[in-house]
């Protein structure tokens, strides 16, 4: 979505679009989901330094 570089360092805030609020939405939506599959899991897997 961002392009390195540039130089001007004017961020630009624009009104997200029908689309971009659904896939926003979609995506959180998906997230939870995901998050109530894997959490049971979480406290058996051994932490590793990779996953943030």
């Amino acid at each position: 979505m961002c392009g390195g570089g540039g130089g001007d360092d004017k961020v630009v805030v624009q009104e997200p679009t029908p689309y971009e609020k659904k896939l926003v939405e979609l995506s959180e939506k998906r997230l939870k989901e995901y998050e109530e599959l894997y959490k049971p899991f979480e406290n058996e897997k051994i932490a590793s330094p990779n996953i943030s």
